[in-house]
């Protein structure tokens, strides 16, 4: 047992050396992609700027052992199995500059600001793909990450951002794309002054009311939500009012409203609503008359009425813009045509019941014990006596009257 126990042991001290031994130097960058490591292996000897350790299996990133002189700019760990990420594992790793953890099993939860600890330097940060679901208060923090300029958090199945969950006043482009967000919590995103690109398409987003402050954002990309009124006017003028790009296609946006969209906003070059369910009709006759949209690149595309479909609104002319009567009051109509019919037959049948002849039947006995039933309608005419039966019980029914 003690032999055997030496040679794992040996084994096991012989392995980052066997590993190295198949990286590739390539210039100034080392490849090991694609050697089924399980664990980063030493790397005291480092001295190029690039290090590649993609597609292999490693699952846990403790402390990075480079030298205190190491130059490393560029750190590639994506599609391995990581799942857990030691305090401070790049501490060593001053000059970084771009990491991709894209691709692995991160969770939010166990994401920590001291994960990303003494990365004073990092620019680039790719976490997409990895099913972080929810991202804690100060995970992205400018106290670690205080030259952070893109970070990438798409299909991440993020949905919930809690309170200050990206704080990085350097921040320039923030892409959440392809994630369940139902909202946006503006306190998630603070110090965010100098970011100019905000995507948030391929989200569950029914409603955007609200955003964080953006002095300075230039693109707002909205596409493929579940968006049917988009009302940021007077959240755009009063946080973002920089913004030149706003792009909303496929959504089920129907109708734009004069005083939702922020049509008016000087430096506003582009609004896109392609491929939305626009019905294009009298309620849209401000769009086309509007000179300021005229002169900006605006899309809307009409999907209704059907003669109408895949043509440019910008382009129709008033008269192509008719409004439909509403189904409701098409209904209304119909109700009111069949009570009215309904009525006049109401009126028919009670004339016709006033109408009816009345017969009064009166009995009588005469000399030979016989007892006759007389007949007489009320109108005079002719009347019938019937001798019905030498009973007494036709007297039952003496006056009585009956209609026919």
């Amino acid at each position: 047992m003690a032999r055997a126990i030496t040679l794992v042991c040996l084994w096991l001290s012989l392995m980052p050396h066997h590993v190295k031994s198949q990286c590739k130097d390539e210039g100034n960058s080392r490849n090991c992609s694609f050697l089924e490591l399980r664990a980063i292996p030493d790397f005291t000897d480092l001295t190029v700027s690039v290090l590649d350790m993609s597609y292999n299996k490693i699952s846990t990133v403790s402390l990075l052992n480079v030298s205190d002189d190491a130059t490393l700019t560029f750190l590639n760990l994506s599609h391995n199995l990581i799942s857990a990420i030691y305090n401070s594992s790049f501490q060593k790793l001053r000059h970084l500059e771009v990491l991709d953890l894209s691709n692995n099993v991160l969770k939010g939860e166990d994401l920590y600001t001291k994960v990303f600890d003494e990365l004073e330097n990092l620019k680039v940060l790719i976490l997409e793909r990895n099913p972080l679901k929810m991202v804690r208060r100060g995970t992205f923090d400018f106290f670690n990450l205080l030259a952070m300029e893109n970070l990438d958090l798409s299909h991440c199945d993020i949905h919930n951002l809690e309170e200050r969950a990206i704080d990085l006043p350097r921040l320039i482009h923030l892409d959440l794309s392809w994630n369940r967000l139902q909202s946006l919590n503006p306190d998630a995103l603070k110090m965010m002054t100098r970011l100019e690109t905000l995507d948030l398409s391929h989200n569950d987003l029914s409603e955007i009311s609200v955003l964080p402050f953006l002095p300075v954002l230039k693109t707002l990309i909205l596409d493929n939500n579940v968006l049917i009124n988009v009302d940021i006017r007077e959240a755009v003028f009063k946080s973002a009012d920089d913004v030149r790009v706003i792009s909303l296609r496929n959504n089920k946006i129907r109708t734009l409203e004069q005083d939702k969209l922020p049509w008016d906003l000087e430096v506003i070059s582009q609004i896109d609503l392609t491929n939305n369910p626009i019905e294009c009709d009298c309620k849209l006759k401000w769009i086309i008359n509007d000179e300021n949209i005229a002169k900006k690149n605006v899309t809307i595309l009409c999907m209704y009425p059907d003669n109408l479909r895949g043509i440019n609104l910008m382009k129709l002319s008033e008269n192509e813009l008719v409004c439909r009567p509403p189904i409701l009051e098409i209904l209304l109509a119909t109700g009111a045509s069949v009570v009215a019919v309904a009525t006049m037959i109401g009126i028919v049948f009670c004339i016709l019941a006033l109408r009816r002849k009345r017969i009064r039947t009166k009995t009588c006995k005469d000399g030979g014990g016989n007892y006759t039933a007389i007949y007489s309608r009320g109108d005079g005419e002719e009347t019938h006596m019937v001798n019905i039966s030498d009973e007494k019980i036709l007297l039952r029914d003496r006056g009585k009257e009956f209609d026919v």
